[in-house]
């Protein structure tokens, strides 16, 4: 015989989505209707999606939904590299026209720094400077440059101890 649900426990759910779209209500379903919630809470749940993901406008986000006792709080996990082009300020593209796309406008320091605190707590380096370095790697990998100079040779100047990051 199948458990009945806990209404008292505390349940995490993890959805990714593109920002500021409206999820159809049938892929959200399987991952609701087992915490007992209703097709018009579902319906509810996708527009408040969109809602707090219209900052990442046709970005990849993740979103963390905390559901106890039929409430769902909801939280925008964002990844490095959506922090990295939302600081790059680009201007908005049409997805289905541009592909493959090399973001290669130009960041700060500060940037980095700033996108590297956000990540620290959900980042396995030990110190901030770990996590500056895989910020600087997604920096790579996304195209864009740092100061004008590519990501690799602020990583070498790091290393180098000519360019230091702050603890």
């Amino acid at each position: 015989m199948e458990s009945k649900f806990d209404p008292t426990a505390v349940y995490t759910v993890f959805i990714k989505c593109r920002g500021g779209d409206i999820l159809p209500e049938y892929l959200l379903a399987p991952k609701f209707f087992g915490f007992d919630f209703r097709w018009n809470e579902i319906k509810f749940i996708a527009k408040e999606i969109s809602d707090i993901t219209r900052d990442y406008k046709d970005l990849k986000v993740t979103i963390q939904f905390t559901v106890q006792n039929r409430k769902a709080e909801m939280m925008v996990v964002p990844t490095a590299s959506s922090l990295i082009i939302k600081a790059l300020n680009e201007p908005q593209r049409d997805r289905k026209k541009v592909k493959n796309v090399r973001h290669n406008g130009t960041i700060t320091f500060d940037d980095v720094i700033d996108i590297a605190r956000l990540l620290q707590p959900r980042s396995m380096s030990r110190q901030l400077v770990g996590t500056v370095k895989s910020v600087l790697g997604t920096c790579n990998s996304v195209g864009c440059l740092i100061d004008g100079k590519s990501p690799r040779q602020v990583i070498n100047a790091n290393h180098e101890g000519t360019l230091a990051v702050p603890s």
